[in-house]
């Protein structure tokens, strides 16, 4: 090949390397101000995850264990509402939160807790779109063994989270990962 694309490729390589090496060295040192970013971060995503998930999962189940009408509409938004870009999302709230917003009394622009609240917007979906695949596909047996118990509503949404525990368990690290992404 050509060799200005062969220098041009060298010095890449040359600058990741040295990146990769000063972000090392940036996290063993233990910087205060990196410490507290990271912190921060955890901090926000454990939080907003933790949230969706408890948001999310009795939605996602209700929808994936009940027929009513309407049932597709909400299904459709949802999905919408997982495609949401977080650009999109971040300035709704600032709109909301702003100085000319409808929530500027709150004074919660630039804020920890604006950022949990958008993360908790952006991640619910991907919760309730988790729940309610699987537990469509496991409500009717699980209907028929409540039914045959005789079993009510509220023990019959107990049994269809203990039938959950691991896509529940999926659904967290889908949220988390979508959350520290952020």
């Amino acid at each position: 090949g050509n060799p200005r694309d062969y220098f041009h490729e060298r010095k890449r390589a040359v600058t990741l390397k040295t990146s990769v090496m000063k972000a090392i060295a940036l996290i063993l040192s233990a910087d205060a101000e990196l410490l507290d970013i990271l912190s921060v971060t955890a901090e926000m995503s454990i939080q907003s995850s933790v949230f969706a998930l408890l948001i999310g999962m009795p939605i996602g189940i209700w929808l994936g264990a009940c027929k009513f009408p309407g049932r597709n509409v909400l299904l459709v938004a949802n999905r919408t509402l997982q495609g949401m870009p977080p650009v999109v999302c971040g300035l709704l709230f600032y709109m909301m939160f702003s100085g000319v917003g409808p929530l500027r009394h709150l004074k919660l622009l630039y804020t920890v807790k604006i950022m949990i609240l958008a993360q908790i917007v952006l991640i619910t979906p991907i919760v309730i779109n988790s729940m309610e695949t699987y537990v469509s596909s496991v409500a009717p047996a699980v209907r028929e063994t409540a039914k045959g118990l005789g079993l009510g509503g509220f023990k019959t949404f107990w049994l269809l989270c203990n039938e959950c525990v691991y896509p529940i368990i999926s659904a967290y690290l889908l949220a988390f990962a979508r959350a520290i992404a952020e």
